[in-house]
C-alpha cells in the first residue's frame, strides 16, 4: 500500500571551487578498487540480488565493493545479514534503494566505510556513476540500526524514508573525507516527520566536522542525552561546576546569574543559549563554548535581550550556533534592549557574524538591525573616545 512519502535527506556535500569539469575528473572505478584489495575480496558485481550474492567475498573482513541493493534484489534479509556477517570494513560505496527494509542492521557489523572520489563510473560494464553512501527512497526504514559504524569517509551521505524515526548510529564518530578538497563537508537534512530524533551524540559527531543544515524545519533531540567519555552532561535546568556538555536551552535570567561561574567549561549547548533580564555587564564566561544547536524552527540560537548593563561579551571558542529556522526568517541570533553600545557600533554583530562564518541568509539582528544596518564608528570619534580616555587616566595618577 502506498503511504504518504516524507523525504529526509542527510546529504553530506563538500563545495569545491575547481573549475575543472566533470569529464577530467572522472575515475574508473574498478581501478579505485582494484588498487586498494586484492582479488579474493573485490565484489565487482553490481547490484547485489539472489544471482551474484554468491560472488561476494564473505569471509572477508575488508571489502572492496560498489554494493547496490535496490527494488530488484530478491535476497530476504536473513540472506543479507550472512551474507555481509564478516564485513566490517566496507571500501567503495554503498546504495540500498527503494526497498522494504524496515532497518538496514543487515548491515550492523559494519565499523568503517570509505568512498572514493565523486565521479568514479562503472567504465568496463554498465557505464553507471558510482553513488556513495546513499539510503534513499526506502519508504518502510525505521532507522539505519548501524549500530557498530564509527567512520564515514565519504564525500555524500544521503537518507530518504517515509517512516524513518531515527538513525540509531550510536557509535558513529568521525564523519570526514580523505581526498584533498578546498571545501568543507556540509550536511543536509530535510525532514517531515516530526517523531524524527537525533541522539546528543550523533548530531556532535557531525557538527564536530560538518556544517549542517536542516531544510525541513523538522527533528528534536531524542531523550535522554547521549552519555560521553570525557566530561559532563548536565541538564539545563540543573547547572553545576564541572559541565561540559549542556542538555536543553540555557537560560540565564534574574534568578540564576549568580551560576555563571559554572560554566566555564561548557563546551556544547544541545538547545538555544538566552540571557535575559539581568544586570550582567559582560557575557565572557562562556569561555570554552564551541557548539550551539538548537533544534527548534521557531527560536533563535542565541537571544540576548532586556540586559541594559551589558557593553560587551566574548564567545571565543564559539564555531557553530545553528537553530532549524530556515528559508524565510532564518534568524540565527537576536541582540535586543541591552546597552546601546551594542548596537551603535557595527562592529560587535560584523565580529560575531565573521567568526561564525554565516552567510548573507542566515540573520543576526541588534535591536532590530542586520549589521551592515547598524552605525560604524568613525575614525575619529574613535580617536576622540581614546583622547578622553588618555586625560582620564592621567588624572588619576
Amino acid at each position: 500500500m502506498l503511504k504518504t512519502i516524507f523525504t529526509f535527506h542527510l546529504l553530506i556535500a563538500i563545495s569545491n571551487c575547481d573549475t575543472t569539469g566533470p569529464f577530467d575528473t572522472e575515475e574508473d572505478a574498478e581501478i579505485f578498487l582494484n588498487e586498494r584489495c586484492g582479488p579474493p575480496c573485490i565484489f565487482s558485481y553490481y547490484p547485489l540480488n539472489l544471482e551474484t550474492f554468491t560472488w561476494f567475498p564473505k569471509n572477508c573482513t575488508t571489502v572492496c565493493a560498489d554494493i547496490a541493493i535496490n527494488s530488484r534484489c530478491d535476497l530476504s534479509e536473513d540472506q543479507l545479514v550472512a551474507t555481509f556477517q564478516n564485513m566490517k570494513h566496507l571500501i567503495g560505496s554503498l546504495l540500498v534503494q527503494q526497498t522494504d527494509f524496515t532497518s538496514g542492521k543487515f548491515l550492523a557489523g559494519l565499523e568503517t566505510i570509505e568512498c572514493g572520489g565523486e565521479n568514479r563510473v562503472r567504465r568496463n560494464t554498465d557505464y553507471i556513476s558510482v553513488s556513495q553512501f546513499r539510503w534513499i527512497y526506502n519508504d518502510e526504514m525505521l532507522e539505519l540500526g548501524l549500530t557498530n559504524l564509527t567512520t564515514i569517509g565519504c564525500r555524500n551521505f544521503e537518507i530518504s524514508s517515509g517512516s524513518l524515526t531515527n538513525l540509531n548510529v550510536p557509535n558513529l564518530k568521525n564523519i570526514s573525507y580523505s581526498l584533498p578538497t578546498e571545501g568543507k563537508i556540509s550536511v543536509t537534512l530535510r525532514i517531515q516527520n516530526d517523531d524524527f530524533c537525533l541522539t546528543s551524540g550523533e548530531l556532535l559527531s557531525i557538527i564536530e566536522t560538518s556544517v549542517l543544515e536542516f531544510q525541513e524545519p523538522k527533528g528534536k533531540y531524542c531523550e535522554p542525552a547521549s552519555a560521553v567519555e570525557n566530561g559532563k552532561v548536565c541538564n539545563s535546568t540543573s547547572l553545576t561546576d564541572g559541565c561540559t556538555q549542556i542538555f536543553g536551552s540555557l537560560v540565564i535570567g534574574p534568578d540564576n546569574k549568580q551560576f555563571v561561574s559554572h560554566l566555564k567549561k561548557v563546551e556544547v549547548i544541545f538547545g538555544g543559549l538566552v540571557v535575559n533580564n539581568t544586570n550582567l555587564t559582560n557575557i565572557d564566561f562562556l569561555e570554552s563554548l564551541k557548539y550551539i544547536y538548537h533544534l527548534d524552527k521557531k527560536a533563535p540560537a542565541i537571544q540576548i535581550e532586556n540586559n541594559p548593563n551589558l557593553s560587551n561579551f566574548s564567545f571565543p571558542s564559539l564555531v557553530v550556533a545553528q537553530t532549524l529556522q530556515q528559508v524565510v526568517a532564518n534568524t540565527k541570533i537576536i541582540f535586543s534592549n541591552n546597552n546601546n553600545i551594542l548596537s551603535s557600533d557595527s562592529s560587535y554583530c560584523f565580529r560575531l557574524k565573521n567568526m561564525l562564518n554565516l552567510t548573507e541568509r542566515e540573520r543576526i539582528y541588534f535591536d532590530g538591525k542586520q549589521c551592515e544596518n547598524l552605525p560604524t564608528k568613525s575614525t575619529k570619534s574613535l580617536a576622540f573616545e581614546s583622547f578622553i580616555f588618555a586625560i582620564l587616566i592621567i588624572k588619576l595618577l
